[in-house]
C-alpha cells in the first residue's frame, strides 16, 4: 500500500539555522504522528514544509507516492489540510460561510456551494460543538469558539492527511479531549493520517501512535509512541526532569 506522506532525507531550515537534517518518515493511513519539541524549534515550520507551503533545502516530500512538486494546487488541496496555529479574519463572514471554505477544492469554477457541501458543513460544525451558530459572524467568538470554527472547516475539506498545528489551542479541557477524540476516529472511519503538534505530553501519550521529535540543530529522533515517550528521551528534548507514572490504564508525564 502506497504510503499517504513520505519524507526522503529531508532539510528544511529557517534565517539560516537547520530545523531538520536527512529527515526520513513514512506515514500511512490510519497513523497518528505527534511532532514535539521545545518553543521555537521549528516544529512549525516542518509541518508548514510538509503542506508545501515552504520550499525545502534538499530531499523530497510525497504524497501517495507522488512528488509535491508535481502536485497541482487543487489536487493538494485535496491531499492534505491544515490547521494553521494563528488564525486571520480580515474580511467579515459568519460561521457557516467560514466553513464552506473547506469544499473550495471539489467546486469548479464560478459554482456555488451545493447542497450536498452546505450538509457537509453543517455536519463539520455538529461534530465541535457548534451547531446553531452558522449565522454568527467570526469576529463575535471566543478563541476557542474560534479555533472550532477552523477545524469544522478542515472537516469539511476532506483531506487525506490532516496536518495539524496545535490543535487543542484555546480549548478547554472537555473540548481538548473531545476534538482529539473526534480526530482520531475520523483517522480509523476515513482511513486517513494525522501529523499534529503537541505540547501536552499526554495527549501525545493517549493519541499518537508515532512520535517525532526534533532537536538542535537538524537533530530528530522518530519512531513509535513507545519507543520514545520515555523519561529519558523526553528529558534529552525539554532539558528539564520529567517523572513517568503508570497506573492499569495510562501513562502519565508530569515535570519534576
Amino acid at each position: 500500500m502506497k504510503p499517504l506522506l513520505s519524507v526522503s532525507s529531508l532539510q528544511t531550515s529557517v534565517a539560516n539555522r537547520v530545523i531538520c537534517r536527512d529527515l526520513n518518515l513514512t506515514i500511512q493511513r490510519g497513523e497518528s504522528w505527534g511532532i514535539l519539541g521545545v518553543n521555537g524549534i521549528g516544529k512549525t515550520t516542518l509541518l508548514h514544509t510538509l503542506a508545501g507551503l515552504r520550499d525545502t533545502d534538499l530531499g523530497e516530500i510525497r504524497y501517495q507516492d507522488i512528488p509535491l512538486v508535481d502536485i497541482n494546487k487543487l489536487e493538494l488541496a485535496k491531499q492534505r489540510g491544515i490547521l494553521f496555529q494563528d488564525k486571520s479574519d480580515p474580511f467579515p463572514a459568519t460561521v457557516l460561510e467560514t466553513v464552506l471554505i473547506g469544499r473550495h477544492p471539489y467546486i469548479k469554477s464560478w459554482q456555488w456551494e451545493s447542497m450536498e457541501d452546505v450538509a457537509r458543513a453543517r455536519r463539520a460544525l455538529q461534530q465541535v460543538d457548534l451547531a446553531g451558530l452558522e449565522n454568527r459572524y467570526i469576529n463575535t467568538l471566543s478563541g476557542g469558539e474560534r479555533q472550532r470554527v477552523a477545524i469544522a472547516m478542515l472537516i469539511a475539506q476532506q483531506p487525506s492527511v490532516y496536518l495539524l498545528d496545535e490543535p487543542t489551542n484555546h480549548l478547554d479541557i472537555r473540548h481538548q479531549i473531545k476534538i482529539m477524540q473526534l480526530f482520531d476516529s475520523m483517522k480509523k472511519q476515513d482511513d486517513t493520517a494525522l501529523v499534529t503538534i503537541l505540547h501536552d505530553l499526554n495527549l501525545a501519550t493517549r493519541f499518537c501512535d508515532h512520535i517525532l521529535m526534533l532537536f538542535e540543530n537538524g537533530k530528530t529522533l522518530s519512531g513509535t509512541t513507545q519507543e520514545l515517550l520515555t523519561t529519558t528521551h523526553l528529558e534529552a528534548l525539554y532539558g528539564y526532569p520529567i517523572h513517568q507514572l503508570n497506573d492499569n490504564t495510562q501513562t502519565v508525564f508530569i515535570p519534576a
